[in-house]
Parts: C-alpha cells; structure tokens; sequence
C-alpha cells in the first residue's frame, strides 16, 4: 500500500484558500473498473434512498 495516499489514490494538498485533492503521484488515478464498481453501489444507495422518501414510487 502506498505511504502518500494510503491507497486511496487521492492526495489532498492545504493551502491559503483551502484545499486542492489530486491523484496520488505514485499510484495515478483509480483504475477505472473500481471507479465503475464504486459508482455502481453509489447509484444503488440513491436509488433505495429514493425509495424510502418517496414511498417506492421513485422513477
């Protein structure tokens, strides 16, 4: 596992206005199938969320 980002594949830099998160230098961006796979089971927790509120009637 990478010391910088922790694997997290961000880093995040402070500075006077606030702060800048960028790809780690030495792991790159997240490849894109755990990006895809991330999103997937976000998209799912909006969708049952959705449903929850709105009384199953979520289009």
């Amino acid at each position: 596992m990478c010391k910088l980002c922790g694997g997290t594949h961000r880093v995040a830099y402070e500075g006077a206005i606030g702060r800048l998160v960028k790809a780690c230098p030495t792991c790159g961006p997240v490849p894109e199938h755990i990006r895809k796979a991330r999103r997937e089971l976000l998209d799912k927790k909006i969708a049952e969320a959705e449903k929850k509120l709105l009384g199953g009637d979520a289009a």
